[in-house]
């Protein structure tokens, strides 16, 4: 295990941030927050729009290989 030491008044900032932001989150509503759980169908739809159309592609891979080959 490694230690690493700071400042104390940057550990100071550091602990009045974490406060902070466990108090907004203490305040925040679960549906704030929400875990979303997604079918097996709209996991298809994600992927389906994520997938680059072949021409796309190709102008991709040729600024590629220009960008290689520059000095």
């Amino acid at each position: 295990m490694d230690t690493v030491t700071i400042p104390k008044n940057q550990y100071e900032i550091l602990k009045q941030q974490a406060t902070l932001y466990e108090k907004i989150f203490k305040r925040s509503e679960a549906t704030d927050a929400g875990i979303e759980i997604y079918t097996p169908e709209r996991i298809r739809e994600f992927e389906q729009a994520d997938e680059l159309d072949l021409e796309t592609r190709e102008r991709i891979e040729n600024l590629l290989r220009t960008l290689e080959a520059a000095p």
